[in-house]
């Protein structure tokens, strides 16, 4: 028997201090520092205040902002949770609190913190001059040399030269300038002064007696003050080969009061100015300059180019310009709206689409179309612009106007929807559509509650496609919108377990009578996703009840529907000529997605199995089937990956940024998911799955790539792992389901 001394010990839980309280209303809970950490109980506001840091960190597109439900908490292991407390006494002002001697490791920890936390801290007054003679006293005469030049630049001085502070009082009567050899610092700080400010004034002298003299050529007369003033071109360009610039035209500095009542009464003029002549002509050019002395933006569009770019252009315009392939040149009026580039910048977008072009052509400039087109052309920039947002009253401002175009959008797709055959509208499932794209945006998707959003709009497309009906599949025009909304649906499916539409095959029937031969694909995709969909439904129903009996009843009728589907696919795909390479890759991850997360439920069905003591299953049916999955899904998860990287290379576009990377990025949320969520992927197919969506949220504006987080199992213990039986020692064990179920 082992003696008391002997016993192993059992680690201890990890040590925990006191909760520390700065502000008894404060709503951010941090966890600071690791064994022992301790929670500290502080005011957002005052943190965004103190600190460029935090306020990225609290207001940023990071995982760190608050949440829009449930407690505020945030961990920050790496920070000393004494040195902590001493920085937030600070921060709110709690300086009772401080000590009133610091030692020397206490103050160099504060100050490690501080330049993690607050950034580099600027003195003023006293501290300023304490600082300098600090440096000098220590020898670092460099710092001493900056700090005295940055001395010169913002402080004042009197009728003799000399600085001065606040009160008027000199400098060099001041401690420390008044110390031996500080006096040289304010001396040579004091001459250089005065040489810059001589040298400004020379500069200055010139430029305008050159101006009153005649107007030199701008660039001549900057690099060298000889420009002989000759017209219609200064002689010594010509001399010399170079391109003269010419001569500023007399007319092209206007000098205007700005008060707020001038800048209306001007802004005004200027619109009215140009619904005029949008109303005569869209062809007139635009002039550079205005009989009134208004300055107007001189066009920069190439002549080639202003036909298809109007002053002020219209829906049809847009949309046909934009079809062509081109890069839409908008006009440059300081006046215009944000509005005016809403439709160019989604339908940039989404240029493959022709059923988006179609809709735009039928739509009025009010309908609900038009109003979704904006909401989301705004949460696109604004998601693009969060990361270097002013202030936080931007974000604010933002929030109040997507809200309220959210309200218009919603408002009248619901009158339309009440009018007789409002479902049959093309711009209306359009909208719908759009509405489910800008979720994704807001990364607004949460798989615990189902009835989001985004899970309501899915279902909306789905109402409006069963109102419709098959009869309107039958024609190839109203199947364009069919194909989008319909594979939407499909994607809320598989996210969420649940079966597809009952009338699928109803719809695919009818797609098959006047199939195009570019559709094949997307059928047979979309049969293979509801049979997928129906055996996972299935399964999670069973795995969920622990209903060891039902899995052995259904075992072989589920794996046949899988086989059947698998074989029948096959032959499809052995025999189909690609005629889409655009949207041929994106129904290639939905199939391959589709394996990836129905394998693994597959994958999971047999574990459970393995533990059922009178299984009628052989165990070592069991086992190839587990190999089976296992090898299927990472099989598909690589071609995934593969696509990924041919559709969304990081490095070609911060090159050349465009937004029709966020339609390819848009169409990956899904696959990359499924790939970074599921556990029997590989691990290094996982962690590039993460990254490419962390890039998609962070760069691409799609803020569901960084909503995606693994959650716990939802699934029985037996269907996480197998029987000791059924184990395979080439991959077992497996992670844990991450919530994906």
């Amino acid at each position: 028997m082992l003696g008391t001394s002997d016993a192993p010990t059992k680690p201890g839980p990890a040590k925990q201090e006191e909760s520390l309280t700065f502000d008894q209303d404060g709503d951010l809970k941090l966890t600071v520092g690791t064994n022992p950490s301790q929670e500290m109980l502080v005011d957002s506001h005052v943190l965004c205040r103190t600190s460029p840091v935090f306020r990225k960190m609290l207001r940023g597109p990071f995982a760190e902002r608050k949440p829009e439900q449930g407690n505020w908490n945030i961990k920050l292991p790496e920070d000393d949770n004494k040195t902590f407390a001493v920085l937030m006494d600070l921060a709110h002002g709690l300086y009772i609190r401080v000590e009133r001697a610091i030692t020397t490791a206490k103050l160099y920890k504060l100050c490690v913190l501080l330049n993690k936390r607050i950034g580099r801290l600027q003195c003023q007054t006293k501290c300023y001059r304490e600082a300098m003679f600090i440096l000098f006293e220590l020898g670092y005469e460099d710092d001493v040399e900056k700090m005295a030049s940055k001395l010169a630049c913002i402080c004042p001085t009197n009728v003799n030269g000399d600085f001065i502070d606040k009160n008027g009082v000199p400098l060099r009567t001041r401690e420390p300038f008044n110390m031996s050899g500080m006096f040289n610092l304010l001396d040579r700080a004091t001459d250089e002064r005065r040489k810059t400010l001589a040298s400004f004034k020379a500069d200055c002298h010139g430029f305008t007696t050159r101006a009153l003299e005649g107007n030199p050529d701008w660039e001549t007369s900057i690099d060298n003050p000889k420009c002989d003033l000759a017209r219609p071109s200064c002689q010594r360009c010509i001399k010399y080969g170079a391109e003269c610039p010419g001569y500023r035209d007399e007319q092209e500095l206007v000098f205007r009061n700005a008060n707020p009542t001038t800048v209306k009464k001007r802004k005004k003029r200027i619109q009215q100015k140009t619904l005029i002549e949008s109303v005569v002509s869209f062809d007139t050019p635009s002039s550079s300059s205005s009989s009134n002395g208004d300055a107007v933006t001189p066009s920069t569009i190439p002549e080639d180019d202003r036909e298809l770019s109007p002053g002020s252009p219209k829906i049809v315009d847009l949309v046909k310009y934009t079809n062509s392939g081109n890069t839409l040149i908008l006009p440059q009026s300081l006046s215009e709206h944000w509005t005016s580039h809403s439709i160019p910048i989604l339908l940039n977008v989404y240029y493959t689409l022709d059923f988006l072009h179609e809709a735009y052509r039928k739509t009025g400039p009010q309908g609900p179309l038009v109003w979704a087109t904006h909401l989301f052309a705004r949460t696109y920039i604004t998601n693009l612009r969060y990361p270097t947002a002013i202030d936080n009253g931007s974000v604010d401002r933002a929030d109040k106007e997507l809200g309220t175009y959210l309200g218009k959008t919603l408002s009248s797709v619901g009158e339309a929807l009440k009018t007789p055959g409002g479902a049959m509208r093309d711009d209306v499932l359009a909208t719908v559509w759009i509405l489910t794209n800008y979720e994704l945006l807001m990364g607004s998707i949460n798989r615990v509650s189902p009835m989001n959003p985004w899970h309501l709009h899915t279902n909306g497309l789905y109402s409006i496609l069963k109102q419709r009906g098959a009869a309107s599949l039958r024609t190839q025009t109203n199947r364009m919108g069919f194909w989008p909304a319909y594979n939407m649906v499909q994607v809320r499916c598989l996210l969420t377990s649940l079966e597809c539409p009952p009338e699928s095959q109803e719809w695919f029937d009818a797609i098959r009578e006047t199939l195009h031969p570019g559709e094949g694909l997307a059928v047979e995709v979309g049969e293979y996703v509801c049979k997928m969909a129906h055996v996972q439904v299935r399964i999670l129903n069973i795995l969920r009840a622990r209903d060891f009996d039902a899995a052995a009843a259904e075992y072989y009728e589920l794996m046949d529907i899988v086989f059947k589907a698998e074989e029948q696919f096959a032959t499809f795909d052995a025999s189909y000529t690609y005629y889409d390479e655009v949207f041929n890759p994106y129904l290639r991850d939905m199939h391959n997605s589709t394996r990836v997360k129905g394998y693994h439920v597959i994958l999971t069905f047999a574990n459970f199995l393995s533990h059922h003591w009178a299984t009628p299953i052989p165990i070592h049916e069991l086992k190839v089937l587990r190999a089976h999955c296992i090898q299927r899904v990472r099989a598909d998860a690589k071609e995934i990956m593969k696509s990924v990287d041919r559709n969304l290379d990081p490095s070609s576009f911060r090159n050349n940024p465009s937004p029709r990377t966020v339609f390819d990025a848009l169409k990956l949320i899904w696959p990359l998911t499924a790939v970074y969520l599921v556990p029997s992927t590989l691990h290094e197919d996982s962690e590039a799955a993460g990254i490419s969506l962390q890039f998609i949220g962070r760069e691409l504006g799609v803020r569901q790539g960084l909503r995606v987080n693994r959650g716990e199992s939802m699934l029985p213990p037996e269907a996480d792992a197998p029987s000791k039986l059924a184990e395979d020692e080439t991959f077992d064990p497996l992670p844990k389901s991450r919530g994906i179920m």
